[in-house]
């Protein structure tokens, strides 16, 4: 079972529809930690206050999650916006092909790889100095 087929068994009231991952499988367990952890927050929210994950993506290089929308609850979206910037910036500094660490790489695209990969999957070849 492929991870948005067990994310969505898993959480099915966080997803409007089986889920659309656009990235590598270096991303699986933060992918699936962020799952996690926004799940305790959906299971406290009353219906009007629930929101939906749309999209997880590599974008720039990073991990980016759309929500169908942010509650209005100051205190909710601080925790949510936490737990989605704790996951944009493990991505950053984690290979998207196989996990291991790794660092943003510009050249055609910005891809976030570990030295190894790098060297396997030409594409990007200028390490992002930041």
């Amino acid at each position: 079972m492929c991870l948005s087929e067990q994310l969505f068994n898993l959480y099915p009231n966080m997803f409007i529809d089986l889920p659309y991952i656009e990235c590598d499988n270096g991303w699986n367990n933060i992918i699936s930690d962020f799952c996690y952890n926004i799940n305790i927050i959906h299971k406290q929210l009353t219906e009007d206050q629930s929101f939906k994950i749309e999209q997880l993506k590599e974008k720039f290089g990073v991990l980016t999650i759309y929500l169908s929308h942010y509650p209005e609850d100051k205190v909710i979206y601080n925790n949510i916006k936490e737990i989605i910037l704790n996951s944009v910036k493990q991505s950053s500094i984690t290979c998207e092909i196989c996990g291991a660490p790794g660092r943003l790489r510009t050249g055609i695209w910005i891809k976030c790889k570990c030295d190894n990969c790098y060297d396997k999957y030409p594409g990007s070849r200028k390490p992002l100095l930041l």
